[in-house]
């Protein structure tokens, strides 16, 4: 037996103004996946998803349409969204970043 000392699971019930509802769970003893971060919305409408494990998709998902995956590529942001994407489409963002950050100071 291992002694834990610190929480191993957590879940928050949140109440975000008069209609929108969530949860927000946290856990270290889950098996199967290690090191996952991922969120879900869900709307009465439509709904999107993302996961680190595949950073430069997002999963929307519609009552009455298709579904879609929206692939990141920065000729298709709009704006001031661009400027914080780096790499061409098809490059993951965040390896990179290491060195960006380092001769950026």
């Amino acid at each position: 037996e291992v002694k834990i000392e610190s929480e191993d699971f957590a879940s928050v019930l949140l109440k975000l103004g008069d209609r929108a509802r969530g949860a927000f769970t946290v856990s270290q003893i889950s098996a199967g996946r290690k090191n996952r971060f991922a969120f879900e919305i869900f709307g009465t409408k439509s709904s999107a998803a993302w996961n680190q494990e595949q950073p430069d998709e997002l999963w929307l998902g519609h009552r009455n349409d298709p579904n879609r995956v929206i692939v990141k590529d920065p000729s298709l942001l709009l704006g001031r969204a661009a400027g914080y994407a780096d790499l061409p489409g098809g490059h993951s963002e965040g390896y990179d970043d290491t060195f960006k950050q380092t001769f950026r100071r």
